[in-house]
């Protein structure tokens, strides 16, 4: 249920039992109601349901910049080691120069970085 087009689901059904709930679980189910209903109960769900479905929506956007963050790290990481071992540079001077070519590109720091190692790999076998 939560893959295609993520929606807030409230289940009403007339079964209570482990199965039903465990399958409401795993459909991604943000609020169970068992018949018969009382109309007090249906508001407070519905609105618990979207609460919850916006903290997920955050939450799912929070875990996919953070992961588009750690492999530009990861990326400007490997390309440091490159510049270090290939130019002697220390840590700091090879983030310096990927950070400023970055800005003379108008690129970002990960691009170049995946373009370091890129060229560092193409002319490693290279003594010349």
């Amino acid at each position: 249920m939560m893959h295609a087009q993520p929606l807030p689901v409230v289940l009403i059904t007339s079964h209570y039992d482990a199965a039903t709930i465990e399958r409401a679980k795993q459909a991604g189910v943000m609020g169970y109601l068992v018949k018969p209903l009382r109309a007090e109960e249906l508001s407070p769900t519905i609105e618990l349901a979207i609460t919850r479905f916006q903290d997920f929506l955050s939450l799912r956007e929070e875990n996919s910049t953070l992961k588009v963050n750690l492999e530009a790290r990861k990326l400007i990481e490997r390309a440091k080691g490159l510049l270090m071992e290939q130019r002697k540079l220390t840590e700091e001077q090879a983030y310096t120069l990927i950070k400023k070519t970055s800005m003379n590109m108008r690129k970002p720091m990960a691009d170049v970085a995946q373009a370091i190692i890129l060229a560092g790999g193409f002319f490693k076998g290279d003594k010349n």
